[in-house]
């Protein structure tokens, strides 16, 4: 998923205009805090300001493959906390040390700045990790609302039949290759172009489409919850509601996966209730 600030020039000339004023803000934020020539902050602030940009670019793949938002609330203040720390942790001293390369007559005084720094990083990053969670959040209901549409060959509908269902998967791992049964899968997921597929006796990675398996697993046991996932109905414990418009569904092996909106009416029809 390409990073949606470099879909075309000018979006990248936007992104980079607001890694200069972020440095900016920042160099103003250090006047009057450290006694050094102001061609020193400012110089200090745009590089500061470009590499909160560099990490604010990493961060978007980070949200968006990862599950920084699933689990209890607590769980997901750890996980956010932890985010937030290593960002800062990167920014502030990667930071100190283009001080020490480029500044070392002012590093010692520029260092005084170092808690402001991180107090401005945390609300910078914060926006940021909100920003990108809201956009994938959109992403992910325009995806689950559009409608699949029949597919069409020489203007005549094909049959939307099912092929034979999956009894095994193969996967190969290292020079082996392993049959999987389906029976014993727990649930697939998305990773990037290939499926993750999660059993209990392992995780092995499938060079596949989540479509395929989507269309080709017994419909009965194995519903697609989520764009990124494909649970076996008959390892679910619990379902139950933890943000707006999503599930969270636990495993009976205590693992939980999301669930949409769509993905949750599917998994209703299918279980009955």
């Amino acid at each position: 998923m390409r990073h949606p600030a470099f879909n075309n020039f000018l979006r990248q000339i936007l992104y980079l205009s607001l890694c200069i004023l972020t440095g900016l803000a920042l160099t103003l934020c250090q006047f009057g805090l450290v006694p050094v020539p102001a061609g020193v902050l400012l110089l200090d602030g745009l590089m500061l300001g470009i590499l909160a940009g560099l990490l604010a670019y990493l961060l978007w793949f980070v949200v968006f493959f990862a599950d920084f938002s699933g689990g209890q609330p607590m769980q997901r203040m750890m996980n956010h906390s932890a985010l937030l720390v290593l960002l800062l942790l990167i920014w502030v001293g990667g930071g100190y040390l283009l001080e020490l390369l480029f500044f070392p007559a002012s590093s010692g005084e520029l260092s005084k700045a170092l808690p402001m720094k991180a107090i401005f990083g945390l609300l910078v990053f914060l926006s940021v990790i909100r920003l990108y969670q809201d956009w994938k959040r959109e992403k992910e209901i325009q995806e689950d609302e559009i409608p699949e549409l029949p597919t069409v060959v020489s203007g005549s509908p094909v049959s939307n039949t099912p092929n034979k269902s999956l009894d095994t998967i193969s996967v190969k791992t290292g020079q082996k290759i392993h049959l999987v049964q389906v029976s014993d899968i727990l649930f697939f997921q998305a990773e990037g172009d290939y499926v993750m597929i999660h059993t209990p006796d392992g995780r092995f990675l499938k060079e596949q489409t989540m479509k395929y398996f989507e269309e080709n697993l017994p419909a009965e046991r194995f519903i697609r919850i989520h764009r990124s996932s494909i649970v076996h109905a008959n390892c679910i414990s619990k379902i139950e509601l933890y943000e707006k418009q999503n599930y969270l569904i636990t495993l009976k092996t205590g693992q939980k996966l999301r669930a949409s909106a769509a993905g949750y009416k599917q998994l209703k029809a299918a279980l009955k209730l």
